[in-house]
């Protein structure tokens, strides 16, 4: 302990001047989620266990994984995220929404993934990590089960799930 230097590292800037903060990164995950992407580097991890839902994915053909999180991580803003899930060490290319999904007039906020390449597995009680990777859109309301569905299958689409 005697012998310790202290050496100072200047302050570090992204491209637009904006500091490597992490109060600022928390900020712009609730605003803008690519942006704190970028800041940090890499995807956003989100760990938890895969819990029972409501099974309204299951009902219109895009089976979801419930990720149950802890009440403390800071999760990004409500939308639609392409993303990674790693169950047993094992990678899945993905795509989540994070809401309350207000097509259903649900009043909690939830983190369900649908695990794409038609995966079919008993995950329920697992522990998962969740990379949330790409913002996609915001939460949105829908008429009717319909419309949420051609939703889905245009999210789907987006450039960032391909190359997921």
């Amino acid at each position: 302990v005697n012998n310790c230097t202290i050496v100072e590292i200047p302050k570090q800037l992204h491209s637009n001047n904006t500091p490597y903060k992490s109060s600022i990164i928390r900020k712009e995950l609730k605003t803008n989620p690519n942006f704190a992407f970028e800041l940090l580097g890499h995807e956003y991890p989100i760990y938890g266990t895969i819990i029972k839902g409501n099974n309204r994915g299951q009902k219109i053909g895009f089976p979801t994984a419930n990720l149950q999180q802890l009440p403390t991580k800071c999760i990004p803003k409500n939308g639609v995220y392409s993303s990674t899930i790693i169950i047993d060490n094992i990678s899945y290319p993905s795509i989540t929404n994070i809401g309350n999904n207000p097509t259903y007039g649900t009043q909690t906020t939830s983190i369900e993934t649908h695990i794409l390449n038609n995966f079919d597995q008993d995950i329920y009680n697992k522990k998962a990590l969740l990379l949330i990777k790409h913002f996609i859109r915001d939460e949105m309301k829908f008429n009717s089960e319909k419309e949420l569905i051609t939703q889905i299958e245009q999210d789907l689409t987006h450039p960032s799930i391909r190359s997921n």
